[in-house]
């Protein structure tokens, strides 16, 4: 599993709490290591929930669905208490049952009781981990709001408390693991780019851009998640979909764009142009360069995500765009594609080491294009270290 048990202790200490429950997919998946593609795909329907107790040697429960049964026997170590409900037929074979996995699923699919409903499956949960009179902290975007009353209708005795933003506080800071993954998806996007900006010649399309990108992600084994991959003026129109549009010299290239490894997101932000740039084009990409070093520069522990905003956009206004506004210069990243903390001027806590962070000062301009750079970086304890690695500086394509 992904989470940090002695992190999530402390910070459920500090809000009372003595044990959460997962119920969003990347939360359950965090808490467990169990990827539900159910509940990814058919979230309105399917209810998985992931059980901590705030005691970090004490195992985790699950409350699945019957037809979750298979993934669970195959990635999952058979330690973990789980409560199954629903219907779903599967018969065993007529030969003897060789191996673990398929012991382990008839022992779940066609062993083990299973419940009627959820709420069945999570009463039996909690009575099973000493929960029947405890403090949950529920992480209640997965879970309907007609479900968690009738929930508190039927355990009375359980207190009940929102915990979504508990589990977002837990996951800012990562751990080994999760970097890895997290470079991983950098390192996929970044030769998705490469593969599309081979492509880029006049007469290309944007959709012949998109395919060959979105191709080398999934042969290098990530998901297509985000691709705003536009030419010359429709770089300005925010997240359009790719187009016929066809590249012509003096256009400006706007990469913004993300794929998904291991349950981790990517999102990175580069510019190309096809010939040399105008002093327009030159004047504004420099100066949100010279905005986005700066704000990059300030990024260690103890760093308060204002000051980085305030001294990015000082920069790129000083460097040539006096009149350009922002709310925010970043953002976490990880098992969701925004994340805390917002490198904005609200934001009051400062950075720790173990964050990961997107650091971005992207300028619009309608019938121009898109002004984009944006970098994933590390918290490290002496500064941070950068997870991209393709060059900052607008690309010259010949």
């Amino acid at each position: 599993m992904l989470v940090d048990r002695k992190r999530a202790a402390a910070i459920m200490e500090e809000r009372g709490l003595d044990f959460l429950l997962a119920t969003r997919p990347e939360n359950v998946y965090y808490a467990s290591g169990h990827f539900s593609q159910n509940q990814w795909y058919v979230t309105r329907w399917t209810q998985v929930y992931a059980l901590i107790p705030r005691d970090p040697g004490a195992p985790m429960g699950l409350v699945l669905p019957v037809n979750d049964a298979g993934p669970v026997a195959e990635y999952l170590p058979p330690d973990p208490p789980v409560e199954l409900y629903g219907e779903y037929f599967v018969s065993e074979g007529p030969g003897p049952l060789r191996d673990p996995v398929d012991q382990r699923l008839k022992q779940l699919a066609l062993d083990s009781p299973r419940h009627r409903t959820v709420l069945d499956a999570l009463a039996r949960l909690l009575e099973r981990f000493g929960a029947m009179t405890g403090t949950i902290g529920v992480d209640e975007q997965g879970m309907d709001p007609a479900l968690m009353e009738e929930a508190r209708g039927r355990l009375p005795s359980v207190s009940f408390s929102r915990a979504w933003e508990v589990f977002r506080e837990i996951r800012q800071v990562k751990g080994s693991e999760e970097i890895r993954r997290l470079r991983e998806a950098v390192r996929i996007i970044e030769a998705a780019m490469e593969a599309a900006l081979r492509m880029a010649c006049p007469g290309a399309t944007e959709r012949d851009l998109h395919l060959e990108f979105e191709a080398t992600i999934a042969r290098m084994g990530g998901r297509p998640n985000y691709t705003i991959l536009s030419f010359g003026e429709r770089g300005a129109r925010g997240n359009v979909f790719g187009s016929d549009r066809t590249l012509r010299r003096g256009d400006l290239i706007r990469f913004d764009i993300g794929c998904w490894f291991q349950g981790y997101y990517s999102d990175i932000a580069r510019n190309a142009i096809l010939g040399e740039p105008s002093l327009h084009q030159r004047t504004c990409y420099d100066a949100i360069l010279a905005g986005h070093r700066a704000a990059l520069a300030m990024v260690r522990p103890g760093a308060m995500p204002k000051g980085i905003f305030e001294v990015g956009m000082a920069a790129a206004r000083q460097a040539g765009l006096p009149h350009l506004r922002r709310h925010h210069v970043g953002h976490g990243i990880g098992l969701d594609f925004y994340e805390p903390p917002l490198l904005g001027p609200a934001t009051e806590k400062p950075l720790v080491t173990g964050m990961v962070v997107n650091v971005e000062i992207p300028y619009y301009e309608i019938g121009e294009g898109g002004f984009q750079v944006e970098d994933t970086v590390v918290v490290t304890e002496t500064g941070c270290e950068l997870l991209t690695r393709s060059p900052m500086e607008l690309r010259i394509l010949a």
